[in-house]
């Protein structure tokens, strides 16, 4: 009975000493450094880790890292030039923004909303349009899509129907309509425009208006079904479909930053890792297995209590 009693004790003491393992490694994640001393660390719904801030200089790392908060909007949005951001993920190294779609509109007369040509210019910046995520992508009837960087890059797309256009289920493009296509590495730079080839309305649509849209997107953010086609569109209703950028801290190689300036991952050594952009040139940092946190951040990765809590 006493051998019991004993064997109750210990499993009870275990119990105990993994509940208070998970309450520290909990309390770490909700410590975890997100902005730097004195920042603010969201602009509306949106987080804005560091190396990214706003309101200040010294929030970010640099000028290229500083955003901008409007809060003269409610709620706040964030912007990263004029494109408005909608994710930062550290983890990732990706910033999710929205760009505007080059659009035309005709009717049987013709143009009725001239076209509208999109170029976006990422150079002298830390990012680079992430050709993992994003597809060139033309939608609408008889529109043939174009996108080039103005120097060595070219290529598109033609999306055609015969009448009514239509999206898969779940909003992709089904190839009706739509049409899609990559983009390659190290693309900094891009310049998209559309041109219907009857120049005329081709679908029987009750508007008389047939619109075609050419946007850069990641295809799984983004649901093509909830662009009209058959009314001219602005303000919020115009798309601005999501855009992934990939984005780097530092452009030297890992060994020529590894000493005590110009590093740009915090932390305590051998918290953090330095590993090489697949697409570009430069770095980004990353938690060494068992660290959790904020690679980036004066702080850094924080300790190894995941691991701990399972050493017992």
């Amino acid at each position: 009975m006493m051998a019991q009693g004993k064997t109750v004790t210990i499993w009870f003491l275990w119990l105990l000493v993994l509940f208070l393992w998970q309450c520290i490694a909990t309390a770490a994640v909700e410590t975890i450094f997100v902005a730097k001393p004195g920042c603010n660390e969201t602009c509306g719904d949106v987080i804005v880790p560091y190396p990214f801030g706003i309101d200040k200089p010294d929030c970010a790392k640099n000028e290229s890292f500083l955003l901008n908060c409007n809060r003269t909007l409610t709620p706040p949005k964030l912007y990263l030039s004029n494109a408005f951001v909608y994710n930062i993920s550290v983890e990732n190294s990706t910033v999710t923004v929205g760009i505007d779609a080059a659009s035309v509109c005709y009717d049987e007369t013709g143009i009725i909303k001239p076209l509208f040509v999109q170029e976006l210019k990422l150079l002298n910046k830390p990012l680079t349009f992430s050709n993992s995520r994003n597809k060139f992508t033309a939608l609408g009837c008889d529109n043939l899509a174009l996108m080039y960087d103005g120097d060595l890059f070219g290529t598109g797309c033609f999306s055609f129907c015969s009448n009514n256009l239509s999206s898969s289920d779940d909003g992709s493009c089904s190839g009706f309509g739509c049409c899609q296509t990559p983009i390659p590495k190290n693309l900094k730079r891009l310049n998209m425009t559309l041109k219907n080839l009857t120049d005329t309305s081709a679908d029987y649509s009750p508007s008389g208006i047939s619109c075609g849209y050419a946007f850069l997107t990641d295809p799984t953010l983004f649901d093509i079904s909830k662009i009209n086609l058959h009314t001219i569109l602005s303000g919020d209703q115009y798309p601005r479909p999501p855009v992934v950028l990939d984005w780097v801290v530092g452009k030297d190689k890992c060994e020529a930053s590894e000493g005590p300036s110009g590093y740009a991952c915090g932390g305590p050594a051998g918290s953090t890792l330095c590993k090489y952009s697949d697409n570009g040139d430069g770095y980004r940092c990353l938690c060494m297995e068992g660290y959790f946190g904020n690679p980036y951040h004066p702080q850094g990765c924080q300790g190894d209590f995941i691991n701990s809590s399972h050493s017992y």
